[in-house]
């Protein structure tokens, strides 16, 4: 719980006016900034703990590797960990789609 209390914390602090409307000084853009991907950070470790989890549950299938994530909407290849393998001749990958908006919030 506290990867998830630490990106919400960020997200309240995000929430403050200078942060919505621009108006702060380029210094505290910044660090909104660097507190919004600490957060995400943090709760990514668990996000994909809990992915593997389900992965695991769903298909049996199991992996020494971590999951990775592209971390922008819209993206394409170049912005994801796949890219980094683009020079590569021989290597696995297996690929899941997650949809978080199909997630009932309560």
């Amino acid at each position: 719980m506290e990867a998830r209390q630490k990106l919400y914390d960020e997200l309240g602090i995000n929430q403050h006016h200078d942060a919505v409307t621009g108006t702060g000084k380029q210094p505290v853009a910044n660090d909104y900034a660097k507190r919004l991907f600490d957060g995400m950070e943090k709760n990514n470790a668990v996000y994909n703990r809990l992915v593997s989890d389900k992965i695991g549950k769903l298909t049996g299938y199991t992996s020494d590797s971590q999951w990775q994530q592209c971390f922008v909407s819209n993206t394409t290849y170049v912005d994801c960990p796949i890219n980094d393998m683009q020079d590569e001749k021989e290597y696995e990958m297996s690929v899941i789609v997650h949809n978080p908006s199909s997630v009932v919030l309560s």
